[in-house]
């Protein structure tokens, strides 16, 4: 968008004219020329932008006068839509605004088909926490608006929680939770895998590590066969066919993203 202020105060007199046509009626949406552009030419293009949908002589200048936002100034005007619009929510897959009702009719998580956009759905759009749970951005994003901006917006902290269970070889079990917090506005999930078997032998268990994909997170890996990076737990790699032993809790961090993790054996 073009620079606001010179161009407005070029269009004073016009504005003005629009002013004495607009009914009184209208209270606060009819404010003085003169206070109009105080306010305007303190505003980025997207403020500008937002303050002239609520201001019908703003709007009547800018309107398709001044041409289309940039990109970047359009997802900050859309942002600011979604904190006034409880029932939309932006999108930065498709930068659009999408209602929250058309996806979500009920608190049921959503299946790929009721995805608001088909980018939402890609590896570009999902993020996987556990090999169980991948979880698109956009809900992440409607549950952090919920603690943003109140609980007219969004979805309940509630809606991340997760569990699932799998059989795996030799009498193996498998359990997975997922849980969410927020703390200094900041979304934090915890995910526990649990591997369950009476017997507890170390082959047993590195064969139902082997049943599926076991991935701390997108860079590590607990096998050592996995083509990403991996950490080494010497009590499962040694080919000791005894039982497993104690192993105390070992709290580590993946070099590449934000995921803590802890192992422990009992």
């Amino acid at each position: 968008m073009k620079s606001i202020r010179g161009w407005l105060m070029r269009h004073y007199q016009k504005a003005t004219n629009i002013q004495q046509h607009i009914p009184s009626s209208m209270g606060t949406l009819v404010l003085p020329a003169e206070l109009i552009f105080m306010i305007a030419e303190n505003l980025d293009a997207a403020s500008t932008t937002s303050l002239s949908l609520t201001c019908r002589s703003l709007n009547r200048l800018i309107f398709p006068t001044l041409g289309r936002l940039k990109d970047s100034d359009k997802q900050e005007l859309l942002i600011l839509l979604e904190k006034d619009t409880p029932s939309m929510f932006f999108c930065h897959c498709c930068i659009k605004l999408h209602s929250q009702q058309e996806i979500l009719g009920s608190l049921e998580y959503p299946s790929d088909e009721k995805a608001p956009c088909r980018w939402s759905v890609t590896d570009h759009g999902k993020i996987t926490l556990v090999e169980s749970f991948s979880i698109p951005y956009y809900i992440m994003r409607l549950v952090m608006n919920r603690q943003l901006n109140g609980p007219t917006h969004g979805l309940p902290l509630e809606f991340l929680q997760r569990q699932s269970r799998h059989s795996l070889p030799r009498s193996w079990e498998k359990n997975e939770t997922l849980d969410a917090r927020v703390i200094d506005n900041s979304l934090l999930t915890l995910s526990v895998k649990t591997y369950w078997n009476h017997k507890g032998r170390t082959q047993d268990l590195r064969e139902a590590l082997g049943f599926y994909r076991t991935d701390i997170c997108s860079h590590v890996t607990i096998l050592q066969r996995g083509v990403k990076g991996f950490i080494k737990i010497p009590e499962i790699l040694e080919d000791s066919p005894g039982s497993l032993p104690p192993y105390t809790k070992s709290f580590k961090s993946c070099a590449w993203c934000m995921t803590d993790f802890c192992i422990e054996l009992m």
